[in-house]
Parts: structure tokens; sequence; C-alpha cells
């Protein structure tokens, strides 16, 4: 039961301009550089609501606009991130 989460299903229809920590899943992420890259990308793209990304083992979490979730993705498809899985947890 370690590995258990909630996970918080996402309405894109409904209040898209609500902030919420949204997680990416992401893979072939090299070094300290590389997270800094993802960081420096979605700030100057205005995408980060707070002016901070939480690392995680897998990932990061970002604090966005629901609105802003597809946007967010193509940027890190764009740096040629692997994403594996985007989710909000209940907190």
């Amino acid at each position: 039961m370690e590995d258990v989460i909630l996970i918080k299903k996402i309405d894109g229809y409904k209040d898209k301009d609500e902030i919420l920590p949204i997680t990416f899943n992401i893979g072939n992420v090299k070094d300290k550089e590389h997270f800094d890259k993802i960081y420096d990308t979605l700030k100057e793209k205005g995408i980060l609501k707070k002016d901070k990304i939480l690392l995680g083992q897998n990932g990061i979490t970002v604090y966005i606009k629901k609105s802003d979730i597809t946007e967010s993705v193509k940027i890190l498809l764009n740096l040629d991130l692997e994403i594996y899985g985007i989710f909000s947890i209940y907190r």
C-alpha cells in the first residue's frame, strides 16, 4: 500500500482559471541543468503561477492554471522530454 496515491480528476471545462499543483511524470531528465531549463522555459512563457517547481523522483510539480496544461505539455515535448503521466494529487 506504500505506492497508493489519490489523484483528482481534472475537469478541463469547469473553472479553467483555477490554479492547481499539476504533476508531470517525465523521463530522460539528465541533471539539474535540465530541470533549470524546464523551469526557465515555463516561467518565460508565463505558465507558472507560483515561482517554484517541485522536483520528485520521477517528475516535477508546478502550479499552473488548468487551461495551461495543454500548453505545458507542448513545451515539455519541445524540450525533448518523455511524459508518462499528468495528474493533480489530493492534498
